[in-house]
């Protein structure tokens, strides 16, 4: 009776499929941080996105303003962004000068963007929405009740030096907020519409 033989592997045989795992072993790791680097990017784009959304419900809520004198019911909340801040924001109650501004002392909570992500610059976009028109040093979002009533507030480059700010209403259209990862190599726009919109994307 005759034994049927099964053919294995050979040697070369098996050393080649070790060799391919490896390639593709090195590549999937070396690949690995920049997809941990976008990860932390687009969390913390969606967390600025969420600090907004938050401070617009908290304008149209029958919230009393933490800042203040008691009984303020109708002051605008927001939130503020400062380029020489850039790893941080605000948010902010517009009860001590109501200006649609960000002035010291009117902070809810300051909250800090983590992970070495880093704010950019801070632009109006031009009318198609691509490119940034008008770039700011500083930007405040506001909203008040009970529509809510959007408003824009950014001081432009250099009009804080010397001095106080001067603080510009920037009118209706859409503003950028632009993070980049730690190693500046990847980077995002949170968009703001005065319709209330917000939109995160890539930087053209």
């Amino acid at each position: 009776m005759q034994t049927k033989l099964t053919r294995g592997f050979t040697v070369i045989e098996l050393l080649v499929v070790m060799a391919v795992m490896g390639i593709v072993t090195t590549i999937l790791v070396s690949g690995f941080p920049r997809f941990g680097e976008l990860l932390v990017l687009d969390s913390q784009a969606q967390l600025i996105a969420l600090a907004i959304r938050d401070i617009e419900q908290r304008a149209v809520s029958t919230l009393e303003s933490p800042i203040g004198p008691p009984g303020q019911y109708q002051a605008p909340f927001g939130v503020h962004f400062n380029k020489a801040d850039s790893r941080s924001y605000r948010l902010f109650s517009d009860a001590i000068t109501p200006d649609n501004f960000f002035t010291a002392g009117e902070e809810v909570e300051i909250v800090p963007i983590e992970r070495g992500v880093r704010i950019r610059n801070i632009c109006k976009l031009n009318n198609a929405g691509d490119t940034c028109a008008t770039d700011l040093d500083q930007l405040s979002v506001t909203y008040k009740r009970p529509n809510p009533i959007i408003e824009m507030r950014g001081a432009t480059i250099g009009s804080c030096n010397p001095g106080p700010c001067v603080i510009i209403n920037l009118g209706a259209g859409s503003y950028a907020i632009e993070i980049e990862s730690k190693d500046s190599s990847l980077s995002r726009r949170v968009i703001m519409w005065t319709t209330g919109a917000v939109a995160i994307k890539k930087v053209p």
